[in-house]
């Protein structure tokens, strides 16, 4: 099995991002494992959010699942796919949410103040990360299982009334730790001010 089976669906959150005003957006995960983000409280900002012990810090699992059954079991000649194929084939695989009941939840808390020219990025680091999860944006906060989940990447662009009303946002993996030393399912979202 694995050597490390505390760490394989690790999130720590991180943010280091300062806006215009230098104000440093607050991106909450549900760290102390309640099942949910606390956006009022500090039940889910006490102690170090960066770090991931086995008592606290958020985990997010891969999405390696087929909740459609979309994906065959067997090719083309009636033979079994190997597991490699079927791999290939899963929740994760492409860019659509097809069970955001899954997801990890994150949030990003409301900064009202910023202003309207303020532009942000979130994204997963390190590298390793970025390329082995998913992080998707729901246009819809009001409703978690909405299928409205778009996929976002280092590209996506959060402007002014995002950062102003809060986003919420949800990750999932695409895989399972397959090697610890390439990576070991940590993951950091990582904040950057816009251009």
């Amino acid at each position: 099995m694995f050597s490390r089976p505390i760490t394989l669906f690790a999130l720590a959150v991180q943010t280091n991002l300062l806006i215009v005003q230098c104000l440093q957006p607050d991106i909450r995960a549900d760290t102390n494992r309640d099942g949910r983000v606390d956006m009022r409280g500090t039940t889910d900002i006490a102690g170090n959010k960066s770090a991931w012990t086995t008592e606290s810090g958020a985990i997010f699992l891969p999405n390696i699942g087929d909740s459609n059954r979309r994906c065959p079991n067997t090719d083309l000649q009636n033979n079994p796919l190997s597991n490699d194929e079927l791999a290939y084939c899963s929740d994760a695989s492409g860019h659509l949410m097809f069970s955001p009941q899954y997801l990890a939840p994150l949030r990003t808390v409301p900064m009202p103040s910023v202003s309207d020219s303020a532009k942000a990025y979130i994204y997963a680091t390190p590298d390793a990360a970025y390329d082995r999860v998913r992080l998707f944006l729901n246009d819809d906060p009001s409703n978690a299982n909405s299928t409205t989940w778009k996929l976002i990447d280092k590209e996506f662009r959060f402007n002014s009334t995002y950062l102003k009303n809060g986003v919420m946002l949800g990750i999932d993996g695409r895989e399972v730790v397959r090697n610890a030393a390439v990576w070991d399912g940590s993951v950091n979202q990582y904040s950057r001010r816009g251009r």
